[in-house]
């Protein structure tokens, strides 16, 4: 029984992660096109909070491992799915859309400005809700 709702918990969490990817992956390809030229472009090349790297491999490898760490976490650590999977979900799905940046460009695309003091994408509105999310539940115990 509990490796059956493990299952079911790798399963939506999966297709959360996914969708969340796609959505992300998909406005960056509009945006990147020039479909709607109002919108920006920022290329950041920064770590969290714009922080300089001077290594991209050695970013993508630490943030796939992060990936690695928080998909091994639902799989093995966390009560069922509706104990705070969704927020992992989120993260993992966040994760997965800037990393597939580092890797096919070098960088992430960021297009979302608000009040010229923060420039973001949906994969990190998808981590910052995730980890809310997870915060949430935790603390709600």
């Amino acid at each position: 029984m509990f490796l059956e709702h493990r299952k079911q918990d790798l399963k939506k969490t999966t297709a959360i992660a996914l969708a969340v990817l796609f959505l992300d992956q998909i406005v960056k390809f509009v945006v990147v096109k020039n479909i709607f030229s109002e919108i920006e472009i920022y290329k950041n090349y920064n770590a969290l909070f714009g922080l300089p790297i001077d290594f991209n491999l050695i970013f993508i490898f630490f943030i796939s491992l992060v990936f690695i760490f928080v998909y091994y976490f639902i799989l093995q650590k966390t009560p069922p799915f509706k104990k705070g999977a969704g927020g992992i979900s989120l993260i993992l799905g966040g994760i997965a859309g800037n990393l597939s940046d580092r890797i096919f460009y070098g960088y992430i695309i960021d297009y979302i400005n608000l009040l010229n003091l923060f420039v973001f994408n949906i994969a990190d509105l998808a981590i910052c809700f995730g980890v809310l999310l997870l915060s949430w539940k935790i603390l709600k115990k």
